[in-house]
């Protein structure tokens, strides 16, 4: 053997053995073992939530909540949905009914479910945030984020389709900033659109910046893309028409919805409770003749755009209040109020914490994601650009329809992602940052800053009381429905629906006396409630 034989040899055998498969670098196995952690805090947080969560409306969902968990027990017993078009999108019922079926009807699976969703979303946000700012150590504060973001941590708990969705959102957009992007990848960016919207139909709105994005690169990946989302959305459209002859997109109450917030008193409407004024409202459409579903929702859709078409500037000046809602820090409830059950858990006290107009997570979260967004335009760079418009995409449904925290939420996982970015940049630019440091500080200011609204009115607490003794009623518990209709009299005594309900119960149980009286207090509200009247005069008969 010569001597450059030997030589070769020598440097062969002293060079490092290569990797094996089974056992990565150790900066991947660290990365990894970051990801296992933050998925492993956002699912034990949420579960100390549920475990000290104590609350009337936790034991009981309420009204959408009651309405999905119905519709999931008689899925789980074979019994389908009811007829027509769907009301609500039909994948959470279906899931649920499906964990039903397996597990028995409780409210711990689908909050398990959506425990593990988040958790989930939490790496997926680590992983986006990583390509987006090409630094894996602030990447990880996404997770952070995702993990403590309060209303997360509340929505997982409620019966509620949110958690799937934002999740469905969330698989999309970490596709699409794959650095190898296939057809594959984007028809399962696509995929995970489309079922997002069979959870939350707004989700759906991911297909325009997706599909723009993709095309930029491949056309036909686009297009397949796009394609992907509308098939998995026409499964919905399909089941519609099968069932009962309506063109209906996912869902039925998207007109309703689209018509609260896009009318002359708006706001008043968007204070409409469930009880007699809202019966009023959603029948409208049937005192006009109009009897289908997809009839029914078209009425308010046609209604809606009447009124922008009449009245531009209006129109346009509701949508700018919007707007500015959508950066307010304090939650806007629905049928639910953060307010109401923010002390129900030690969890939930800290990290929806509220002093003045100042509420966490939004009055920290809004302004750094501002910088984010200013930030990523100012890069160019793809992936982050791309976060951007879904960012606004999500946030444009709420103002095109109305804003609440649950509406809000879907961009929960992208807020979290620009306002790391934008922590990045503020830190990294120091003083060249000044762009980003304006745009937080504006919306800061629009974040504090008191927005009245007619909701604020609201008294949630005795609606929530009133919810609950509705659920209770429907599952054959009229001890613990009683209760809760009182409750809910005593705090907001002018109570009608409560004072009705209550003389029903006493009817049923044929306690005349007590019937007559709760009957007496409705009149009291509403002189003109003829079926009081006629039920008082049946009570007396049995006296």
């Amino acid at each position: 053997m010569n001597a450059v034989s030997r030589r070769k040899r020598q440097a062969k055998s002293a060079a490092p053995a290569p990797c094996s498969p089974s056992e990565p670098p150790r900066a991947k196995l660290g990365e990894r073992h970051a990801l296992v952690g933050f998925f492993l805090l956002t699912v034990v947080l949420r579960w100390i939530y549920f475990a000290t969560a104590d609350g009337p409306s936790f034991a009981d969902p309420l009204i959408d909540g009651d309405y999905y968990d119905y519709l999931a027990d008689r899925l789980s017993r074979g019994q389908g949905f009811e007829p027509g078009p769907f009301w609500q999108p039909p994948l959470y019922p279906i899931v649920l009914g499906l964990l039903y079926s397996v597990l028995g009807h409780d409210l711990l699976w689908p909050r398990i479910m959506q425990s593990l969703a988040d958790g989930l979303t939490a790496v997926l946000a680590v992983q986006i945030a990583s390509r987006v700012l090409g630094n894996a150590r602030w990447a990880l504060a996404a997770g952070v984020l995702v993990a403590l973001h309060g209303t997360l941590v509340f929505y997982s708990g409620e019966i509620l389709p949110t958690q799937l969705a934002i999740l469905a959102s969330t698989v999309a957009v970490w596709q699409a900033t794959r650095s190898s992007r296939t057809m594959k990848t984007a028809i399962g960016s696509g995929i995970a659109v489309g079922l997002g919207a069979l959870a939350v139909a707004t989700t759906m709105v991911l297909l325009l910046p997706l599909t723009w994005f993709w095309m930029k690169e491949n056309q036909k990946q686009g297009l397949g893309l796009l394609a992907a989302g509308l098939v998995v959305v026409g499964t919905a459209t399909a089941a519609n028409v099968f069932r009962s002859d309506q063109w209906v997109l996912i869902s039925a109450n998207g007109g309703v919805n689209l018509y609260l917030g896009n009318a002359e008193r708006a706001n008043e409407l968007q204070a409409i409770r469930p009880g007699g004024a809202w019966e009023a409202l959603v029948n409208e459409p049937v005192d006009a003749g109009i009897t289908s579903p997809s009839g029914q929702d078209g009425y308010f859709v046609r209604k809606a755009l009447g009124w922008c078409a009449s009245s531009p500037a209006s129109c346009l000046g509701g949508l700018a209040w919007k707007a500015r809602l959508l950066l307010r820090s304090q939650e806007i409830p629905r049928n639910e109020s953060v307010e109401v059950v923010r002390h129900q858990s030690p969890v939930s006290s800290v990290l929806l914490a509220r002093v003045g107009s100042f509420a966490l997570p939004h009055a920290l979260l809004l302004p750094l994601a501002a910088a984010g967004i200013v930030y990523a335009l100012r890069k160019k760079q793809a992936a982050a650009t791309l976060v951007v418009w879904c960012t606004l995409a999500l946030g444009a449904m709420p103002v095109l329809f109305f804003v609440t925290g649950r509406y809000r939420t879907a961009m929960a996982a992208m807020l979290c992602v620009l306002a790391v970015l934008g922590a990045h940049g503020l830190w990294t630019l120091k003083k060249e940052a000044w762009r980003e440091g304006l745009a937080a500080f504006v919306v800061l200011f629009a974040a504090v800053w008191p927005a009245p609204l007619p909701v604020d009115a609201v008294s949630y607490e005795a609606e929530m009381h009133y919810a609950v003794g509705g659920r209770r009623a429907r599952l054959g518990d009229d001890p613990q429905a009683a209760t809760h209709w009182q409750r809910a009299v005593a705090l907001r005594p002018d109570y009608l629906e409560a004072h009705f309900n209550l003389g029903l119960l006493y009817v049923r149980h044929q306690q005349w006396s007590k019937a007559i009286d709760a009957f007496l207090l409705v009149l009291s509200i509403d002189p003109d409630h003829a079926m009081a009247r006629e039920l008082i005069e049946e009570c007396k008969k049995y006296q």
